[in-house]
């Protein structure tokens, strides 16, 4: 398996740039950074982008780039994690990029599976399996667990298979072709959460060739405290509704002009995707096992607010012709559209009978 590979002027470079951005993340850097540095496959180079963090986080990056060639710090301003990844790719050189947060884990081996695969495939993304870790260290498979084991070609495109839409849209879960993100003109919106949907959405659009790779590469550290996901302004989650909404308006446009990438069953799925998104926002917490100390994403004074936003959305984005999914998530769709707040809450428990039982399904098919 070959390790690099030649630019146009004849020098090796890297097949993988691994981006990291820190911001005070001192008690995961070491682990995350040595879960890079150990695996078997050494074609990589390793860029971290540093945001003003105020712990030992700094250091750590010095020491580890003392020991380890591949590994560059870059030390910047209080710029969150979707400009500290944009400027890691102004840096990186390889011909793969893999954007990795600094308090989550590569497991052993994943690197020389994910190379063979792009080396044999070719494609503009590689999405890969993951699990979710807690903090009470509580393990479970990741979102899109099930659908990672459908039977697919080596390489489709988005209209091919639109279900596609239904995995996280998260950065870390794909591992893209350079090139091929440079050509899309694309960047991480500046705030967090939620900053990289428009990226991962606008990709998916442009790709000609997407792969999947169905093996657990990447351990997510869920709801550690001081994530953005958890930490922040009380309204944060506010966020997640520009990004689907430039989204849509993508996707319509692209349909409209016939753009063979972008069918009408690509725009109903980024839209279901979208219902989808904000129904696990608006829901988390609710299940008993409190994510934050603060309880659920959405504050009590909030959550009226919110479910009318998702209801607007609704009927702003809602696609021609498009069909709710059966069960549980489509009647939680259909309140949405009628923007029925108390009906949707008193489904409240059902829904988290329904959560349990997948869970316990997923854990039996994993065994």
């Amino acid at each position: 398996m070959n390790s690099t590979w030649h630019d146009s002027q004849g020098m090796h470079a890297p097949l993988i740039s691994i981006i990291v951005p820190t911001f005070n993340v001192e008690a995961y850097l070491p682990d995350c950074l040595e879960s890079i540095r150990q695996q078997d496959f050494q074609g990589i180079e390793i860029i971290a982008v540093d945001g003003a963090s105020e712990d030992a986080t700094i250091k750590i990056l010095e020491e580890a780039a003392g020991k380890d060639p591949r590994l560059t710090a870059y030390y910047l301003g209080r710029i969150g994690p979707g400009r500290a990844r944009n400027e890691g790719v102004r840096h990186a050189m390889g011909e793969y990029i893999w954007f990795v947060d600094a308090d989550d884990l590569i497991f052993a081996g994943a690197l020389a599976r994910i190379a063979d695969r792009v080396e044999t495939a070719r494609p503009d993304i590689l999405f890969i399996d993951y699990q979710a870790a807690y903090p009470n260290n509580k393990i479970e498979p990741g979102d899109g667990h099930d659908l990672m084991g459908r039977e697919t070609p080596p390489y489709f495109t988005l209209a091919e298979q639109p279900w596609i839409a239904d995995l996280n849209m998260v950065s870390w879960t794909k591992i893209i072709r350079r090139e091929f993100y440079l050509s899309a003109k694309v960047n991480f919106w500046p705030d967090p959460p939620h900053e990289d949907i428009p990226v991962s959405c606008a990709l998916l659009m442009e790709a000609s060739r997407l792969s999947l790779l169905n093996q657990v590469c990447y351990s997510y550290t869920k709801y550690r405290a001081g994530s953005a996901m958890g930490s922040g302004s009380p309204r944060r989650h506010f966020n997640i509704f520009a990004p689907y909404e430039a989204v849509l308006k993508q996707a319509a446009e692209k349909a409209d002009r016939g753009d063979p990438r972008v069918t009408e069953e690509v725009r109903h799925a980024f839209f279901q995707r979208a219902i989808w998104h904000y129904t696990n926002i608006f829901d988390a917490g609710s299940s008993g096992n409190e994510p934050f100390r603060s309880g659920r994403l959405i504050a009590s004074e909030d959550r009226r607010e919110f479910f009318s936003r998702m209801h607007q959305f609704y009927v702003d984005f809602v696609p021609p012709g498009y069909q709710r999914p059966p069960g549980v998530r489509g009647i939680k769709f259909g309140l949405i559209q009628k923007n029925l707040y108390g009906a949707y809450h008193a489904l409240a428990p059902v829904n988290r009978l329904r959560v349990t039982l997948s869970r316990r399904i997923q854990f039996a098919r994993r065994k």
